[in-house]
C-alpha cells in the first residue's frame, strides 16, 4: 500500500513516537486517569474500582492506595500544579473532597458546590449523572467549582470564600479541560457566553457575545471585565 508505506517511512524517519522503557505496571483495576505530581516522583492513578493509587515512578510500583465511601466521578481527580502534597476528588453525589497525598485523609470538610444545591431543586437532576467541574489552584490553597456560577473554597478547611451569584452566564463546554488559575494562584480567568432572550425557550435564546472576566482569589473581586 503506497499510502501506508509513505506514512510509515515518514514516521520512522522522524522518530516522533515513544517507546516503553520497561515492563507495563499491572494494576488491580484498569486505570482511567493518570496525573504526575509536581515533584515528578509520583503519579496519581484513578482506577475503575474508584480507588486512587499513588505510583512511585522510580520504583515503578504502587506505593499507596486510597478508597472513598462513594464512587469517584469519571476523570474526577485534580492535582495542584506546584504542590504534590494535595489532591482533590469529585464523588458520585457531586461533592468534592480535598485530601493529603501522603495519607489520603480528607482536609477540612466536604465541599458542596453551590450550584449543586440549586440542581437538587430541579426535576432534571439525577444523582449519579452530575459531573462536577472543578480545579485546584497551583499552590493547592484554593479549590474552584464552576458551572453557571463560580465558587472558591479554602482547600484546607472546605470553607467557601466566594460565590459569584452575579456571574450567571454559560461557560464554554471545554472550560473544564484547563486550569483557569494564574501561576501564582491569585487570579482566575473566566471565559463565558452572553445570551439574548430566554434560555431554553424553544430556541429563542441566542448567543450574542463571548467575553472573559478576571477575578482576584479568594475574594472574587472583578479586576478586568
Amino acid at each position: 500500500n503506497s499510502v501506508a508505506a509513505t506514512r510509515i517511512v515518514s514516521t520512522l524517519a522522524a522518530r516522533n513516537f515513544l517507546l516503553p522503557v520497561g515492563a507495563a505496571l499491572t494494576l488491580p483495576s484498569p486505570a482511567t486517569q493518570a496525573l504526575i505530581l509536581a515533584d515528578g516522583r509520583s503519579a496519581l492513578i484513578l482506577c475503575e474500582d474508584s480507588r486512587v493509587r499513588v505510583i512511585d515512578l522510580a520504583e515503578w510500583k504502587v506505593a499507596r492506595e486510597f478508597s472513598f465511601d462513594q464512587k469517584i466521578q469519571p476523570q474526577g481527580v485534580r492535582i495542584a500544579a506546584k504542590n504534590p502534597a494535595v489532591f482533590a476528588v469529585a464523588l458520585a453525589d457531586g461533592t468534592v473532597q480535598v485530601c493529603d497525598t501522603a495519607t489520603g485523609r480528607q482536609r477540612g470538610k466536604t465541599i458542596t458546590p453551590p450550584h449543586l444545591v440549586e440542581a437538587y431543586q430541579t426535576t432534571q437532576f439525577q444523582l449519579g449523572t452530575w459531573r462536577t467541574l472543578f480545579a485546584l489552584s497551583p499552590d493547592g490553597r484554593w479549590l474552584m467549582t464552576f458551572r453557571a456560577t463560580v465558587a472558591v473554597f479554602d482547600a484546607s478547611t472546605g470553607e467557601e470564600r466566594f460565590h459569584g451569584e452575579h456571574f450567571n452566564a454559560s461557560m464554554p463546554p471545554d472550560f473544564a479541560t484547563y486550569n483557569p488559575f494564574s501561576s501564582d494562584s491569585s487570579r482566575l480567568a473566566i471565559p463565558y457566553w452572553e445570551f439574548a432572550g430566554a434560555r431554553g425557550s424553544g430556541g429563542d435564546s441566542k448567543r450574542v457575545k463571548s467575553s472573559s472576566i478576571l477575578l482576584s482569589v479568594p475574594d472574587g473581586k472583578v479586576l478586568v471585565a
